[in-house]
């Protein structure tokens, strides 16, 4: 199975790196408008992964065509909450960008399940479901 984590913030790293530990995934990306950045992320990690008992899937990085194939986008992508501000505050921002990057997702998949960790996840999702077409469950 190919996972592809979509944004490498804070949320996107930690869920990329949480993945490695399941079973059942061959290879796991690290997707980011800026691939320079996300290279350079990804080789950190493997860099650390030294240290591992066992090398789990294979890591890789790239931009929107890298979800080409994927089975699973774990979509983390968006501005994070600053002090003072409601999840809601961040719906102007983050409706912009789920646009964005769905729309260059689209181009290379829009078939794998989508999995939402980005605020406010309610209104994130039906912005995904209404962009692509997928099917919510």
């Amino acid at each position: 199975m190919k996972v592809c984590v979509i944004g490498n913030g804070n949320v996107g790293l930690a869920a990329f790196r949480e993945l490695r530990d399941l079973t059942g995934i061959d290879k796991l990306v690290l997707v980011g408008r800026n691939e320079d950045k996300v290279f350079a992320e990804v080789e950190d990690i493997l860099d650390g992964q030294a240290l591992r008992p066992w090398s789990g899937p294979r890591l890789s990085s790239g931009g929107y065509k890298e979800t080409e194939d994927a089975d699973v986008l774990v979509y983390t992508a968006g501005a994070g909450r600053k002090e003072g501000q409601t999840r809601l505050d961040l719906i102007d921002s983050n409706l912009k960008v789920v646009r964005q990057v769905f729309e260059n997702v689209n181009k290379y998949n829009k078939d794998a399940i989508v999995v939402v960790v980005s605020n406010p996840v309610d209104l994130i999702t039906s912005e995904i479901v209404r962009i692509t077409g997928r099917k919510r469950s």
